[in-house]
């Protein structure tokens, strides 16, 4: 055990504590204790003095025999059998003994240097005498006793002193009994902690020893396993090596399949990109119709959702009111490359038309894996198709009409000759000519004008400063000789003065005060008004014809289109308001319409005022 080091510095340790225990309670605690009862007992004989000095009128003045007295000495005795009060003596300020319980001692003088220099000046003088002690004036007692002088002073002057002797003989044996007890206490715990700690260290050598075996017998081992692991630290070096070197080829492979993949996941965000990005409906099958790919316009033309819908068969997914089975014809690999038009209703009971195209999709075996379908939206287009289909019938009707007019009154005047005519007829024929050939004029104008629009010419505008008020007067003058309705006009100036082409407004309002004739009930009235709006004069031109539907409204300024209105024998290009729509623009200024079924139709156009225009 010694031969450990630190097993030998906790046994000295614990030497230390069970020497230094019983030694800190001998020269500490017992100590402590006899200054405590002392001081206890000091402060008695200062009460016990001072309630004495109070009761029997004593501090009055210096001590004298005189003053005491006789019944003081009865006192004193019945407070003796009260307290432990052994003996009382007064001193006289000189030292004399003036009162003693011991009246031998009466008379005699203290002249020890400790009442001179101690008790005179004011001070308590206390003091333990132990049994078979001597006391401060060299009296032997036979009890443990406290010896105790208390002065009596006034006004910082001594005037005498009190002696008591108290009995602390039992006190003592007490504290002595209770010292010797703990001191017992002490050494037993400090010798069974000593002889634990012995028996723990004893245990602490034996387990180190098992340790050091242990450590000894793993050193072997380890020296045992080296020699092993040295004769295969070459196979494991190369092992390493070539799993570095497979680790390596991994990693390679790695990083290049992860650059594909990311590349792969580019390409597909960038065909997914495409895809969302492409107006036009698109959606690919296999070979046996189920749904490849959709965009999102081709799912929403066809009702369809992309997460639900891929994998099915495409005739098994489209529901009426689709053309399902000119849709699924569209899939067929023998119609690849026919372009095929499909009609879609819309949700507010419209149509649009989209053309679908077809393409294959290659397959495993150089076979044909399927049919991409390209959905374009040719509305417009099929619209456009349509309305020059009608225009050119129209066009062959309005053509055709005047012109048997001219030939008739031509073939009439070549046969009887225009002498053979009443002038009357004559003029008549004549005015019908000139009518007739004033609107083939009209119409040969309305197409070269839309003719020069599509060129990118643009309308030619001869501008000059004119009375707004003028021009609509004059247009308005000119549409009720040729008509048979009641035209309201109400005119307000115009703010400042207006740089237009003359006889292109004329031509504008001579466009739509002509729409509104034809559609109005006959004889019925047409409002006419004018006003500044801004910086703009704002003509506007009402009737109480049948109105438009909202798909009228939309298209009703485009070429070629004339709206249905139920009105028969209505005749028309459906190129006036295309034109004056340029007119107006031309000029700087914007045209806007507003009608309903049933209600009637007001359309107005808005030209800059000079000083705006400018």
């Amino acid at each position: 055990m010694l031969g450990i080091p630190y097993l030998r510095n906790i046994l000295s340790l614990s030497l230390v504590l069970a020497i230094a225990l019983p030694l800190y309670v001998a020269f500490v605690i017992n100590p402590g204790f006899d200054k405590l009862l002392a001081e206890e007992t000091e402060g008695t004989a200062i009460r016990y003095v001072s309630t004495l000095i109070s009761s029997l009128g004593l501090g009055g003045g210096e001590l004298t025999k005189q003053p005491i007295p006789p019944e003081f000495a009865r006192n004193v005795d019945d407070l003796r059998g009260d307290l432990s009060l052994i003996k009382l003596r007064l001193f006289s300020p000189a030292g004399e003994i003036i009162f003693s319980t011991d009246s031998a001692e009466i008379g005699t003088v203290n002249t020890k240097p400790y009442f001179r220099d101690h008790v005179a000046r004011g001070l308590v003088y206390s003091k333990v005498v132990r049994e078979g002690g001597r006391s401060a004036e060299g009296a032997t007692v036979v009890q443990t006793v406290v010896e105790t002088y208390v002065p009596l002073m006034r006004r910082g002057v001594f005037e005498g002193a009190v002696e008591t002797y108290f009995d602390i003989t039992a006190s003592r044996g007490q504290i002595d009994r209770l010292n010797r007890q703990t001191a017992w206490v002490l050494w037993i715990f400090a010798g069974t902690m000593l002889l634990g700690i012995i028996l723990a260290l004893r245990t602490a050598q034996r387990n180190i020893a098992a340790r050091d075996s242990a450590e000894h017998a793993l050193r072997q081992s380890k020296e045992d396993l080296e020699k092993r692991v040295e004769g295969r630290t070459e196979q494991i070096l190369e092992a390493n090596r070539l799993l570095t070197s497979e680790i390596a080829v991994r990693r390679h492979t790695e990083e290049a399949f992860g650059r594909a993949l990311a590349e792969s996941e580019q390409a597909k965000k960038r065909i997914d990109g495409i895809l969302r990005s492409v107006p036009d409906g698109l959606l690919a099958v296999d070979g046996e119709g189920r749904l490849l790919l959709l965009n999102p316009t081709a799912a929403s033309l066809l009702g369809l959702t992309p997460e639900t819908a891929l994998g099915h068969p495409l005739g098994e997914l489209l529901l009426p009111p689709l053309p399902v089975e000119q849709i699924v014809a569209t899939l067929h690999v023998d119609r690849v490359g026919a372009p095929l038009d499909i009609l879609l209703r819309t949700a507010d009971n419209g149509s649009r038309v989209f053309q679908a195209r077809t393409s294959l999709l290659p397959g495993s075996d150089n076979g044909p894996g399927g049919v991409i379908v390209l959905m374009h939206e040719v509305t417009r287009e099929r619209e456009m198709e349509q309305a020059k289909r009608d225009f050119i019938t129209m066009a062959a009707h309005e053509l055709h009409s005047p012109l048997m007019v001219v030939r008739g009154y031509a073939e009439l005047l070549s046969t009887t000759g225009l002498a053979t005519l009443h002038p009357n007829q004559q003029q008549e024929i004549l005015d019908c000519i000139h009518d007739q050939s004033r609107i083939l004029t009209r119409l040969v104008d309305d197409l070269l004008e839309i003719s020069r629009m599509e060129s990118g010419q643009g309308l030619a505008l001869h501008r000059a400063p004119v009375s707004i008020e003028d021009v609509v007067r004059t247009s308005v003058t000119a549409a009720r000789a040729d008509s048979r309705f009641r035209f309201e006009l109400e005119l307000q100036p115009a703010s400042g003065p207006l740089c237009i082409d003359r006889g292109r407004i004329q031509q504008v309002l001579a466009n739509l005060l002509g729409n509104a004739a034809k559609y109005a009930p006959e004889g019925d009235e047409i409002s006419i008004s004018g006003a500044t709006v801004g910086n703009s004069y704002r003509i506007t031109v009402t009737d109480r014809g049948p109105g438009m539907s909202p798909e009228q409204q939309r298209r009703v300024f485009d070429k070629f289109y004339r709206g249905s209105s139920g009105i028969p024998d209505v005749r028309g290009t459906g190129l006036g308001l295309t034109i004056a729509r340029a007119i107006v623009e031309e000029h700087g200024g914007s045209i806007a319409l507003s009608s309903a079924p049933g209600q009637g139709t007001s359309i107005w156009f808005d030209l800059p005022l000079a000083s705006a225009a400018h």
